[in-house]
């Protein structure tokens, strides 16, 4: 996590966070559009949610884009199990049982 440096203005702090953000939207691969934005930071603070397993499985999948995250992330709990208190829950996010 970045903190402000000794003697970096508040300005300089921001637009040093700002140059963070646009290189790693460049590295990550995701366009300049607040919509890819969005799918960006989501996908990326679900990743940091997951145990260590599920985010290994999801590493070996490759780049995933957050719909085919999400969606493989409900194939790997239909197969080892959800989590306490999630085993209803299904990739329409309603929790309905099928």
């Amino acid at each position: 996590m970045s903190k402000l440096e000794p003697g970096e203005s508040p300005e300089q702090f921001v637009e040093r966070l700002r140059r963070y953000l646009e290189k790693w939207r460049v590295m990550a691969g995701y366009e300049a559009r607040y919509d890819s934005l969005k799918d960006m930071v989501l996908r990326y603070q679900y990743f940091l949610t997951c145990d260590k397993s599920l985010q290994t499985f999801l590493k070996e999948k490759g780049k995933l884009s957050l719909k085919e995250m999400t969606k493989a992330s409900n194939d790997y709990y239909e197969a080892h199990g959800f989590p306490n208190g999630n085993q209803d829950k299904r990739s329409n996010g309603n929790g309905n049982k099928p």
